[in-house]
């Protein structure tokens, strides 16, 4: 999701300052087209399975402890 949003917000830079001097569109209308466009965002994070962010948590939380655990020549490999 954060390639996606670092990529709009290079070409929304782009697109905006080419709607407002080529087009004439008023800054009010490209702010309300720029709500109108980022608002499906918000569901889709929504429905994110929460399985997925309770394993990636896991993850993170357990990788410490299973390098504690793990056999000495395993890790020097």
């Amino acid at each position: 999701m954060m390639s996606v949003r670092n990529f709009t917000l290079f070409g929304s830079d782009w697109f905006g300052s080419k709607l407002l001097e080529t087009y004439h569109i008023p800054f009010n209308t490209v702010v309300l087209a720029n709500s109108v466009t980022s608002a499906p965002v918000i569901p889709l994070v929504l429905i994110l399975p929460a399985i997925i962010i309770h394993t990636k948590n896991a993850q993170a939380s357990n990788a410490p402890a299973e390098l504690s655990i793990a056999p000495a020549h395993a890790v020097h490999d």
